[in-house]
């Protein structure tokens, strides 16, 4: 009787070779006669139908610990206890699903090796209740199909050489003989063709698996051990790269296939849909070509650093699912020595990273440039994870670093409240501030402008979708470089500090990097104001993102505009937005798509675009250099029209930037009180420099001390003597007055308070109506070009509404200063105004937009005691408007020419070095099992 239950134990794992031995040397008899002696506790149970089939919570008998063959279980008694160290096997949970899930497996596992597993060990079965059980299913088949593909990768290659790339996919005439004693099955499976349906049988054992069998065949399975459907290579290599370039709608392409087999007379007989099964098939075979241009990377890197033995790379693996989970993709920077761009970077951009003599160029404002941009299309709703699946070469940041980058952030800026946030730190000083170039009030209007540049403000729901968003990092050539994942509701700066953090571990430690964005100056401002990044915020250089620079003031633009910015050449830093337009297809599928399924979807369409893209870089550096060679010879013949040096240009353009990014005056009720007190400040300070002074010239004809030190003391004393009595003559002047009685009268003059504020609006109107004729004029050109495109008189027409949309702030800006002037001239007339004093005249709404040099805006008669204010050369002079135009046109192209050719080095040593790497791994190849065809069509 006993030996009627005896079951194999080959190929069994030494912890249950304990309970082999029980089951196979004890019969019913033997083991109930143990119980009762109570010297094993385990007697045999219920029959596993039995036990499934009870509805009850509570079972009226303990539940089985051991499933044995024949529908038979071993259970524990009450009166012994068989703890894990004495029988070094796991319990099997109670639950109905779970035992369902026990018999999958044995019945899984009974088909392929022929021999009926003695029990289900529980680490293979969640024990988790809230999990259902299609669920699990789920689970367990990814998990057999992650121990299964890392097999399958040399038989892939294989049939990929000997086919020539699927192009002669010939059957064997004779399958493989079988090596094994285990026992036979024979299992029926339907292959679906382009044109045609057909159904083959085939004999599986332990030596012998389906998935191996049908890859030998050209097809390629549904399921990893009894697959009852497989699908032709070359249709699945077909779908694959049509998902690729089209919306991933697996559910149309089946239903047409299915249709248009129909319609040939070949019907699909099963009450399962083809969807189901051809997905699954789709799925793990763009799995199993991943895993295999892994590998052939390996062998490659490896071969060409001489790790080999017998020409197989030592670190490839091969009874491992790394590749499949992508834990091998990246290599720690910090195990590179990185006086060079880490491998990882190289190979997203062989043009901005590669270069055998890749190094800092200080005649270069920044080594690299990048962009940066968050998208909140790219949504999944509340939907399950779904098996953990990565895929090998994942550009999506570490969720450990984007959730360590939030708590930095919040300790470093803990308040909630948003007086207390834009008050800052209480340690920073105006001297920090200083490489922002900026008023606090610019930026500020900036930020009120842009929707990104509000954190809080939600652009996505958190409560219907677990993850919101993504933000990339690209560089100048549109590669990704990194994606972040988001999941708040809005656009983070922690997500974009987290992907420079990125960047900056794997550069050297003197890379500077160019960051387009379109809130850029915010972004600045935070990491300057938080001291964010503090190891790299002094390598960063801050730019925005060209079409979005228009909603900015025009002071931002002046410091932060690529084409105003030193070192950016013409680069637009709108790469992530033709990135978000090249993956808009997948928006439908990603809203439905598990957690993991939806990062490995994006990971393969980067993987297709940057192969794609990697093609096209030498067109884009040819077309690129002719562009701007033709836009440097455009702009050189405009600069000689004008007859103006480059020189000149530069320092008109620096007069103007410096003149329309100063701080503007700001209206107050004790605005005379406060200039009468900066000038006797002022007055005290002169004075004290001026009686220093005196006291060194005096020991100088004394022949007193030395006189090398004395003459550049006394120089430095002269200067700043000279710019005090500067600014003390600027704001007397201002004020009205220069004596000392009137001064003192000015402190409570009404009338002087209010011509100063009026002073303050005129110049806040003055500044506000050049930036608007400078935004409108660098739009005029569009319009005067006869290859303008549609797209360029589309932008133009949206900048001029977006510009045209201040003008009401402007006119209700002069109908204020008009009312100032009203009160001044009342004032006037009822003898409260000094003795002489002229009123301002108002301004005339009408034309006041044209900004011509002749209006009302530029006088400042009865602003000032004396009117002596020109309209400077930079604005009132058409033919210095247009030098400055052009000179800027001609640095940028200047640039970019410098950039382009230092890239193009960089591309001639990376093709250099991939091509000595691979010969070296074709003439290593012959010793390995990677046959030499697949490596040349793969590589």
């Amino acid at each position: 009787m006993a030996g009627d239950r005896r079951v194999a134990s080959a190929n069994i794992s030494q912890p249950y070779q304990q309970i082999y031995h029980a089951a196979n040397n004890f019969g019913t008899d033997e083991l109930n006669e143990a119980a009762k002696n109570k010297s094993s506790g385990l007697v045999e149970g219920p029959s596993t139908s039995q036990y499934i089939a009870s509805s009850s919570p509570e079972k009226p008998f303990p539940p089985p610990l051991v499933f044995l063959p024949g529908n038979r279980t071993l259970v524990q008694t009450p009166g012994a206890h068989v703890g894990r160290a004495d029988t070094n096997f796991a319990e099997v949970a109670a639950a109905k699903d779970d035992l369902f899930a026990a018999a999958d497996d044995i019945e899984r596992e009974q088909a392929i090796t022929g021999n009926t597993p003695l029990f289900v060990s529980a680490n293979r079965i969640p024990l988790d209740p809230a999990i259902s059980r299609h669920r699990r299913k789920r689970i367990r088949q990814c998990e057999r199909w992650k121990e299964l593909l890392p097999s399958l990768i040399e038989p892939f290659l294989d049939v990929l050489r000997r086919s020539k790339s699927l192009r002669n996919l010939v059957p064997p005439a004779e399958p493989s003989s079988c090596t094994c004693d285990s026992e036979k099955k024979i299992i029926h499976i339907v292959c679906i063709y382009f044109q045609n349906i057909s159904s083959i049988s085939i004999e599986i054992c332990s030596c012998r698996s389906a998935p191996h069998q049908l890859l030998d065949r050209g097809l390629f399975g549904c399921a990893p051990c009894l697959p009852t459907l497989a699908v032709d290579l070359n249709l699945l290599e077909f779908c694959t790269e049509l998902f690729l370039r089209s919306p991933p709608n697996q559910t149309a392409f089946c239903n047409t296939l299915e249709v248009f087999l129909k319609t040939r007379g070949y019907t699909i007989e099963s009450s399962d849909s083809l969807r189901k099964r051809f997905s699954k098939s789709l799925q793990w075979f763009g799995a199993l070509r991943d895993a295999s241009q892994r590998y052939i990377d390996e062998f490659v890197r490896l071969s060409s650093s001489r790790n080999t033995a017998d020409g197989v790379p030592r670190s490839i693996p091969a009874n491992t699912d790394a590749d499949i989970n992508g834990e091998s993709s990246r290599t720690d920077p910090a195990l590179e020595d990185l006086h060079r761009p880490s491998s990882y970077l190289q190979n997203r951009c062989p043009l901005c990273f590669g270069g055998n003599a890749w190094a800092h160029d200080p005649s270069s404002t920044f080594d690299v440039a990048v962009c940066l941009d968050a998208c909140f299309q790219q949504k999944r709703g509340q939907t399950d994870s779904g098996p953990v699946r990565r895929h090998p070469n994942t550009v999506f940041l570490d969720e450990e670093l984007i959730r360590s980058m939030e708590r930095e952030v919040e300790a470093l800026r803990p308040a909630r409240n948003k007086r207390a946030r834009n008050a800052g730190p209480t340690n920073v000083t105006d001297a920090s501030f200083k490489s922002l170039k900026l008023s606090n009030e610019i930026l500020d209007e900036c930020e009120a402008s842009f929707k990104a540049a509000d954190e809080r403000r939600q652009k996505a729901s958190t409560r219907f979708f677990s993850d919101t968003g993504l933000m990339a990092l690209l560089c100048r050539h549109d590669r990704v470089l990194w994606l972040a994942n988001m999941q708040s509701a809005g656009e983070k700066q922690y997500y974009a500090l987290a992907l420079l953090r990125a960047l900056s571990n794997n550069l050297p430690a003197d890379a500077v990097v160019g960051v387009l964005y379109d809130v850029g100056c915010q972004l600045h401002r935070s990491i300057v104001k938080w001291n964010f990044l503090p190891e790299f915020a002094e390598r960063m250089v801050f730019a925005l993102a060209v079409f979005h620079a228009f909603g900015h003031q025009w002071a931002c633009q002046l410091v932060y505009h690529p084409r105003k910015c030193v070192g950016f050449g013409l680069t637009d830093g709108e790469g992530c937005e033709r990135f978000w337009s090249s993956i808009k297809q997948l928006i439908p599928t990603l809203r439905i798509s598990g957690f993991y399924q939806r990062l490995h979807l994006i990971d393969t369409q980067v993987q297709f675009l940057s192969n794609s893209n990697l093609f096209k870089l030498g067109a884009w550096l040819s077309n690129r250099t002719r562009q701007c060679y033709r836009r440097l010879h455009g702009a050189e013949q405009e600069r000689a029209k004008c007859a103006i040096s480059e020189s000149e240009l530069a320092l008109e353009w620096e007069k103007q930037v410096d003149e329309q990014t100063k701080a503007l005056p700001r209206q107050s009720k004790s605005a005379a009180c406060n200039a009468v007190e900066e000038i006797y400040a002022l007055r005290s300070r002169s004075d004290a420099v001026r009686q220093r002074l005196r006291t060194l010239q005096r020991n100088i004809a004394n022949e007193d001390g030395d006189s090398d030190e004395t003459q550049k003391t006394i120089k430095e004393l002269e200067s700043a003597y000279t710019r005090l009595i500067r600014e003390v003559t600027a704001k007397e002047r201002a004020l009205g007055t220069g004596d000392k009685a009137k001064l003192a009268s000015f402190r409570s003059s009404t009338f002087i308070n209010i011509r100063m504020n009026a002073r303050a609006v005129k110049s806040r109107l003055r500044s506000k109506l050049q930036n608007r004729k400078f935004e409108l004029q660098s739009n005029e050109r569009p319009y005067r070009t006869q290859k303008s495109t549609s797209s360029d008189h589309k932008k133009a027409d949206l900048i001029e509404t977006q510009v045209k949309r201040r003008d009401p702030g402007i006119v209700q800006l002069s109908k204020k200063y008009n009312g100032l002037c009203d009160t001044m001239r009342r004032l006037a007339r009822e003898g409260k105004a000094p003795p002489g004093v002229r009123c301002p005249e108002p301004l005339v709404i009408k034309g006041l937009f044209d900004l011509d040099v002749d209006d009302v805006i530029w006088q400042d008669v009865g602003l000032y005691d004396e009117d002596d204010s020109d309209v400077p050369r930079w604005l009132g002079d058409e033919n210095v408007r247009r030098g400055i135009k052009s000179f800027l046109e001609i640095t940028r192209c200047r640039e970019e020419l410098h950039r382009l050719q230092r890239e193009r080095f960089a591309m001639q040593d990376w093709f250099a070095d991939t091509w000595s790497q691979t010969a070296l791994a074709f003439r290593s190849c012959r010793r390995s099992t990677i046959k030499m065809s697949a490596l040349v069509e793969l590589y």
